[in-house]
This record gives structure tokens, sequence and C-alpha cells, in this order.
């Protein structure tokens, strides 16, 4: 009688224990990583949109560099080597950022005339670039 008492409660305990395991901590381990399974995937999702918009402005800018070129800069206009000049290096780097600049032109604000729409057509992106009424597709 004492050994199937014995047996009994130790299954009883096994049985508590197994219970307790199935139903509160498995299902709870598995909300866990149902979370942060999402919480990756919606990161993902945030990365491949970001790409994608970044794409949409390089192109944006590809076209207004087709449409306005910048102008080329010689090095001999620069005369950033030559250190025989007395010159300090803050009005060299002044002048350097000044010719840049106006090598560009006013292609830089022209970039504000474009828009940049994006499209997922099954499992490829078409974005098609738009100039105020104009329309230049490019895929």
């Amino acid at each position: 009688m004492r050994r199937i008492v014995t047996v009994i409660l130790l299954a009883g305990i096994a049985l508590t224990f197994l219970t307790v395991y199935y139903f509160i901590y498995l299902p709870q381990q598995r909300a866990l990583f149902n979370a942060r399974t999402f919480r990756v995937l919606n990161q993902m999702a945030s990365n491949f949109q970001d790409r994608i918009e970044n794409y949409g402005i390089v192109k944006k800018y590809n076209q207004v560099s087709k449409s306005s070129p910048d102008s080329i800069v010689p090095v001999s206009e620069l005369d950033l080597l030559d250190t025989t000049n007395n010159k300090n290096d803050s009005s060299r780097n002044a002048r350097f950022n000044k010719i840049f600049q106006q090598s560009f032109g006013k292609s830089i604000s022209k970039v504000e005339e474009y828009r940049a729409d994006v499209k997922l057509i099954r499992d490829s992106v078409q974005y098609n670039i738009y100039k105020k009424q104009a329309v230049a597709k490019i895929t």
C-alpha cells in the first residue's frame, strides 16, 4: 500500500511540474519569441522601405545631373597643393569650398523641382521621376 501511495504522489508531483511547464512556461516563451520575431520583421521591412526610398533619391539626383551637368574644376584653379604659398589652411579650405560649391551651378536647387514615385510591381521596383508637369520615366 505504501508503495502505491508513493508512486501516485511521485506521478502527481511530476504531472504538476509538466502541467506548469506546458500550460504556463511554454506559452510565455512562445509569446516572447513571436514578439521578437515580429520586431525583427518590422525592422527588416523598415530597412527595405528606406532602401527603396534612397534608390528613388539617387534616381532623382541622377536625372538632375543629366539635365544640368556640373562644371569641371581644373586643378590649377584650386591651388591647394602649393605649400610655398603662405596662406593658412582655413583660407585654403574656404577657397576650396567656394570653388567646389560654384562647380554645381544651379543643379542643387533644381533637385527640389523633381519628385520620385515608387511602385512595387511583383518582384521589381519601378521609379518614376516627375518634373512639375513633364514626366521622365526611369526604370
